[in-house]
């Protein structure tokens, strides 16, 4: 199981995940944007259904893609698993689940944020509205980091999602069922390896 969330080290962790392409293949190992699916000496094998994929040693510091559908990715990073998807802008939507909470986060390098400053966000799946105030993590990043068991829920079982952050973004999450099926693989891969 993982440890607790620590928005310091998550922060960290999706600054590294941000310079990832997500269109990386499955098992791949990336550190600042340069990705190799060649098995690096610090690595262990393992079996994920039918494929073999590649974790990271406690002492590695580098995410590995772990599951991938569509425009769906997930990224083991620690002790951390981030289900991302990006937008036509650039920016990333990142559920995060770390121990027992799972928070959302959404990024983009271009963002200009002064932390200790919030937003306030609202998501909607199939006409339910999530909504609060997200606080600034860095200077790109926004995050909530214990969101209630029902939005997993709804967003997990949805089909279409539109997020608002007020005065910075606005656009359709794409393809929940497909966020689902990157969910489901990431927390097999969670169970089986990490």
């Amino acid at each position: 199981m993982m440890n607790t969330f620590r928005t310091t080290v998550t922060t960290a962790a999706l600054s590294v995940i941000l310079a990832v392409p997500l269109s990386m293949p499955a098992g791949a190992v990336c550190y600042l944007g340069e990705c190799t699916t060649a098995m690096p000496a610090d690595t262990t094998p393992s079996m994920n259904g039918s494929r073999v994929s590649f974790s990271p040693s406690p002492a590695q510091q580098k995410p590995v893609k772990v599951a991938e559908h569509n425009s769906w990715s997930a990224f083991a990073y620690n002790d951390q698993m981030f289900i991302m998807d990006e937008f036509n802008d650039g920016s990333k939507f990142a559920i995060v689940e770390a121990g027992e909470k799972v928070g959302v986060q959404m990024a983009n390098l271009s963002w200009h944020l002064v932390p200790g400053q919030s937003y306030k966000m609202k998501i909607t799946i199939d006409g339910r509205v999530f909504s609060g105030t997200v606080p600034v993590m860095d200077k790109t990043t926004l995050g909530y980091e214990d969101v209630p068991s029902d939005f997993i829920a709804a967003f997990c079982n949805g089909h279409t999602a539109h997020i608002e952050i007020e005065q910075l973004f606005s656009g359709d999450i794409q393809s929940l069922p497909d966020a689902k099926a990157t969910v489901e693989d990431a927390f097999l891969y969670e169970k089986t390896v990490m």
